[in-house]
């Protein structure tokens, strides 16, 4: 069972589907459902409860979850759930015995607003 956390956003859905189209067991994570069907466990990275039923039988971790503003408001918010819910993820990885966890993010590699040229590439 490999367990996406940010499964509800752009690229969770898509890795999600992906996997799932490879016959893998998924399970997402995420503050709202994604409403693609299959497993889903509905929480926050700054719920450790919610973060242990979701990891519970779990070989591998996909984080993709984070939460996203250029509010200066939202400083901390973002550096309790980006940094400290990425800390609380780890830990019960680590309590779980996952071998496997994988990081990734997109919101400032993707520009979303205004990009320079379209389609947007990797370069």
């Amino acid at each position: 069972m490999i367990l996406v956390t940010g499964s509800a956003g752009r690229v969770g859905r898509a890795v999600v589907a992906a996997l799932r189209a490879e016959g893998r067991a998924v399970r997402g994570f995420d503050l709202r459902p994604s409403g693609t069907g299959g497993e889903e466990v509905v929480g926050s990275l700054e719920d450790t409860e919610a973060l242990a039923g979701a990891i519970e039988g779990v070989t591998g971790v996909l984080h993709l979850g984070a939460f996203m503003s250029w509010a200066p408001g939202d400083r901390d918010r973002m550096f309790a759930v980006n940094v400290e819910g990425t800390r609380r993820l780890l830990d019960a990885a680590a309590a779980a015995g996952v071998r496997r966890f994988v990081f990734a993010s997109s919101g400032e590699v993707y520009p979303e607003n205004r990009p320079e040229f379209l389609p947007v590439t990797e370069e």
